[in-house]
């Protein structure tokens, strides 16, 4: 059986709660049985904490909670991951 994948999505831009819990949580979780996949707006400081990890970059939807053009991309990702 292969990895699970976790899908992670934030709209953050800024580093404040929720990206840090994502971080600890990423490194904590058992990475031979899971595997994250990240997707953060452009330009989010999450993508420096994430430099290592395999990433999306958004080119919309920063700090806004609901976004159809990010939804769309989002879509696609999901899509190209499967």
């Amino acid at each position: 059986m292969g990895k699970i994948r976790i899908l992670q999505v934030l709209s953050d831009s800024n580093i404040g709660g929720a990206g840090r819990l994502l971080y600890n949580l990423s490194k904590s979780i058992n990475s031979e049985q899971f595997e994250f996949i990240y997707v953060f707006p452009k330009g989010s400081e999450l993508c420096e904490l994430f430099k290592e990890e395999k990433k999306y970059i958004l080119p919309h939807g920063s700090d806004r909670s609901s976004d159809i053009r990010a939804a769309l991309e989002i879509r696609r990702i999901i899509k190209s991951s499967q």
